[in-house]
């Protein structure tokens, strides 16, 4: 009988200690549970954090681009149309036909100033993309390098069947000038292909090069990340959209640079891209 009950007992203390061992392991398990969820709760905040901070610098640049626009259009403008008036009447009183040429010539020098002036005001605020979309904006802005430079600049797209949020054109089209400025100052091209296009509700724009190219590693990260190209302000612009952005660069082989960005999310957007 005391054999028995000695069994009993030992039964019943590793029962216990069982059960006390497991108890232990649910505690850590809840315990490291209860960290990574920490964790993650932190996490959400830093990315939340790093968005509200990406916003605030995009919207600020916009900000900054549409006042100088508005000061070249209103102050600038006015002044040169202003010179431009005067110039135009010391000519007509000048008898000396030296003096006479020279006002002509400050009248068309006075002239291609304003067109300039008129130019990097439409940059900074691209009234056409308000007014008829990003297709359009990206048409003029090729058309006028095209200009300059013939053929250096072949746009294909599909028009969209419905409109796409104006924060994402805008995006897009910034992104876009940046890539082709990259391409024509820093790589040197003479051939750039942009490609734009919704399938399966995202939007995808695609702009290669034959320029000459740079290495991701040294351009993509370190000190030098970004210097001169652009890439971080793109890379943030594609971030506040919940879009992806792939670069394949090469030295002497040329660019191609593509972003992706869900139309379906456009909607929940409330950014100054």
């Amino acid at each position: 009988m005391e054999e028995v009950s000695a069994e009993i007992n030992f039964f019943l203390l590793v029962i216990a200690g069982t059960m006390g061992m497991l108890s232990l392991v649910l505690l850590v398990y809840i315990y490291k549970k209860k960290v990574l969820t920490e964790k993650a709760r932190l996490q959400e905040l830093k990315n939340a954090y790093q968005k509200e901070m990406l916003q605030a610098s995009i919207e600020a640049q916009e900000q900054e681009r549409r006042r100088i626009a508005e000061d070249l259009h209103d102050d600038v403008g006015a002044m040169l149309s202003l010179v431009r008036l005067n110039a135009s009447r010391a000519s007509e009183k000048a008898r000396d036909r030296t003096l006479k040429d020279s006002t002509e010539e400050i009248k068309a020098l006075i002239d291609e100033i304003i067109l300039n002036v008129k130019r990097i005001s439409r940059d900074l605020l691209p009234s056409t993309l308000n007014e008829f979309g990003l297709i359009e904006a990206i048409k003029e802005l090729s058309d006028k390098i095209n200009n300059t430079s013939p053929h250096l600049i072949k746009f294909n797209y599909l028009k969209f069947e419905e409109p796409i949020d104006k924060e994402i054109e805008l995006a897009l089209f910034r992104i876009a000038q940046e890539l082709i400025n990259n391409a024509i100052k820093h790589a040197s091209a003479t051939e750039i292909l942009i490609d734009l296009e919704i399938a399966d509700d995202i939007v995808k724009l695609t702009v290669e090069d034959n320029g000459q190219g740079f290495s991701i590693n040294k351009v993509d990260g370190g000190k030098n990340a970004a210097k001169g190209l652009g890439l971080k302000n793109i890379r943030s612009r594609v971030s506040m959209l919940d879009g992806t952005l792939e670069y394949k660069s090469s030295l002497s082989k040329g660019t191609f640079a593509q972003v992706k960005i869900s139309k379906e999310q456009s909607s929940e957007k409330k950014v100054l891209a």
